[in-house]
C-alpha cells in the first residue's frame, strides 16, 4: 500500500527551506529557567544531571525556545545531547515543520562529527532514525552499519521502516524487523491518509492488533491507542471499541512497580477523555493509585503526569491537590538529588499544564538548591484564586482547540505523532 501523497510531503519538506532555528522575542519563561539552573546543579551524577538537562530543553523546544533548546542540548557532553536533538528532529519533521527538524538534524550531525571512539549505544540509533525522517537514507544506513547488537540493529531497521511508510517509500503489507511502537504510528498515519475499501480498512486494522500482543507489555498500550486513533478517525466504532478495551486490559496489568505504570494509564485515560469515552475517569483513577504503590523516587514524576491529565479532565482541585502532594513528597525526600531530580521533573509537569510558578512554589525549589528538605505545609484544600486561574487556564485551552466539525469517515487530513 504505497502512501499517494509522497509527492505533496516532498513538497512540504523542500518548501520547509534552509534548517532555522529561533528563539521568541521575549524572555524565557521563568519557570523553566529555573528547572534549567537546577538540573544544571545537580551533583554527584553526571548522567543524572545531564538526562535533566536534555528533559528542560526539549521543553524549551516544545514551547518555541528552538535556538536556545539546541545550544543547551549541543553543550552536553554525554549521549543525552545528541539523542534529545535527534528526537525533536524526529517530533517536528513528523509536524511537518521541517525547517526546524533539519535544524535539530543538522546539530546532531555536527556533534556526531567529534564521535569517533566509544560511542554509545543510542547515538547511532537515534542518529539514524533521524536521518530517515529527514529522508537522509544514506546517512540512517551509514549509521546502521555502526551497531552491533542485534536487537539494536532490529530495533532501528524497524523505525527506518516507519519513516519509509509515513514518506510511501514502503507498504504496509511488509513486514519489519520488529513491531516497534513508531511502527504501528506510521502505519495508522499511512492508513487514515488512504482510501481503501471498508473490509480492506478493517483488515489491516484486524492485522495491527494482531500483532500488538507479540511487543513488550509496557508498549502494547501505546500501540492500541495508535490503532484507537485511527479507528476513530475512519468510523471504524467495532474498532475503535475493541482498541480501547486492549489498551485499558493492556495498562491495567502493568504492576506498579513499573516506573512507567502511571503515565501510561494517564496516558490512555487522556485518550479516552477526548473521544468522549466515560471509562477515562475510572482508568484516571487507577493511574493515581499506582502513584501509591512506587518507590518514593518515582512518585512526584508519576502524580504531576497524572495531575496533568486530571486538569485535562476538568478535575481543576484534584490536580492542583495531586501537585502539592507531589511537591511535598519532593521536599521531604532523604536524598538531596531526588530532591533536585524531582523538582525540575514537577516544574515540568507544571509547565506541560499551563500552571504558572507562584512564589509558593519558587520558594521550595530554592530551598531544594540550598540543600533544605522537609514537609512543606499539611495537605490543603487549593485557595478559591488557584481554582479560579486554573479554570480560566481551562477555558482558554478550550476555546483554542474548538473546530469545525467533520465526517470522521471522509477525513483525510494528515496528523502527525501525538505528543506526550
Amino acid at each position: 500500500m504505497i502512501n499517494r501523497i509522497f509527492p505533496a510531503l516532498l513538497i512540504s519538506f523542500v518548501i520547509g527551506g534552509c534548517a532555522k532555528l529561533q528563539d521568541p522575542a521575549s524572555q524565557i519563561p521563568k519557570d523553566l529557567l529555573l528547572a534549567l539552573e537546577s538540573a544544571k546543579e545537580i551533583q554527584g551524577d553526571d548522567d543524572v544531571r545531564d538526562k535533566e538537562t536534555r528533559n528542560v530543553g526539549v521543553r524549551l523546544a516544545e514551547v518555541g525556545w528552538t535556538k536556545t533548546a539546541a545550544q543547551i542540548l549541543s553543550d552536553l557532553k554525554s549521549y543525552h545531547g545528541v539523542v534529545a536533538l535527534c528526537d525533536l528532529c524526529i517530533t517536528f519533521a513528523h509536524k511537518n515543520q521541517q525547517s526546524i527538524a533539519q535544524g535539530f538534524y543538522q546539530k546532531a550531525k555536527e556533534i556526531s562529527k567529534r564521535l569517533v571512539l566509544n560511542i554509545p549505544r543510542p547515538i547511532p540509533i537515534a542518529l539514524a532514525h533521524a536521518a530517515a525522517a529527514n529522508r537522509d537514507f544514506k546517512n540512517a544506513e551509514e549509521w546502521t552499519a555502526r551497531i552491533g547488537e542485534n536487537a539494536d540493529l532490529a530495533e532501528v531497521q524497524s523505525k527506518i521502516f516507519a519513516e519509509k511508510l509515513r514518506y510511501g517509500l514502503a507498504s504496509s503489507s511488509d513486514t519489519p524487523a520488529v513491531w516497534e511502537p513508531a511502527v504501528f504510528e506510521a502505519w495508522c498515519a499511512s492508513m487514515s491518509l488512504h482510501e481503501m475499501k471498508k473490509d480492506d480498512l478493517k483488515s489491516e486494522l484486524l492485522r495491527m492488533m494482531d500483532k500488538i500482543s507479540t511487543m513488550f507489555p509496557v508498549d502494547q498500550p501505546q500501540a492500541y491507542l495508535s490503532v484507537y486513533r485511527t479507528a476513530l478517525k475512519l468510523n471504524l466504532p467495532e474498532f475503535s471499541e475493541k482498541a480501547a478495551s486492549n489498551a485499558i486490559r493492556s495498562s491495567l496489568i502493568l504492576g506498579s512497580d513499573i516506573d512507567d505504570t502511571p503515565k501510561i494509564r494517564a496516558q490512555v485515560a487522556r485518550e479516552l477523555f477526548k473521544a468522549g469515552d466515560p471509562r477515562a475517569t475510572d482508568v484516571l483513577r487507577s493511574a493515581r493509585a499506582a502513584c501509591d504503590g512506587q518507590v518514593g523516587f518515582y512518585q512526584p514524576p508519576s502524580l504531576g503526569a497524572v495531575a496533568e491529565v486530571m486538569l485535562e479532565m476538568g478535575q481543576q482541585e484534584e490536580a492542583l491537590k495531586t501537585w502539592d502532594l507531589a511537591w511535598n513528597k519532593t521536599f521531604s525526600h532523604g536524598h538531596p538529588r531526588a530532591r533536585m531530580v524531582n523538582a525540575v521533573e514537577v516544574l515540568l509537569s507544571q509547565s506541560r499544564a499551563g500552571i504558572k510558578l507562584d512564589e509558593k512554589r519558587e520558594s521550595t525549589v530554592m530551598a531544594i538548591r540550598r540543600g533544605e528538605s522537609g514537609l512543606i505545609q499539611p495537605q490543603t484544600e487549593p485557595t478559591q484564586e488557584a481554582l479560579n486561574e486554573v479554570g480560566a487556564l481551562l477555558q482558554q485551552q478550550s476555546a483554542s482547540k474548538k473546530v469545525p466539525k467533520t465526517n470522521k469517515s471522509t477525513t483525510t487530513k494528515s496528523k502527525a505523532k501525538s505528543s506526550n
